[in-house]
C-alpha cells in the first residue's frame, strides 16, 4: 500500500506541475517545494516500513490523509480558476 501511495504521489505531483506550467500558474515554485516536502515525507515513511522500523499505523495513515486532504481542498483550488479560464 505504501508503495502505491508513493508512486501515485510522484505521478500526481508531476502531472500537476506540468499543468501548472502550461497555464502559467504564478505559484508554481511554491507548489513544487511543497510537493517535494510531501514526497520526501512519504518516501521516509516508505523506507521506514520497508526496513521494518515502522509499520503502517493509524498515525501514519492519519497524517497522509491530512496532507492529501489539505493539498486537494486548499492547494489545488489555488490554480483551479486559472485552469478553467485558460481552458475556455
Amino acid at each position: 500500500m505504501i508503495d502505491e501511495i508513493y508512486n501515485y504521489t510522484q505521478y500526481h505531483f508531476r502531472e500537476e506541475e506540468v499543468l501548472m506550467s502550461r497555464i502559467g500558474f504564478q505559484e508554481l515554485a511554491e507548489q513544487k517545494a511543497m510537493h517535494c516536502r510531501i514526497t520526501s515525507q512519504v518516501e521516509e515513511f516508505r523506507n521506514r516500513i520497508h526496513s521494518g522500523k515502522n509499520i503502517v499505523s493509524i498515525s501514519i495513515t492519519s497524517e497522509l490523509k491530512s496532507w492529501f486532504k489539505q493539498h486537494i481542498l486548499i492547494e489545488d483550488k489555488k490554480y483551479a480558476n486559472l485552469y478553467l479560464t485558460k481552458k475556455q
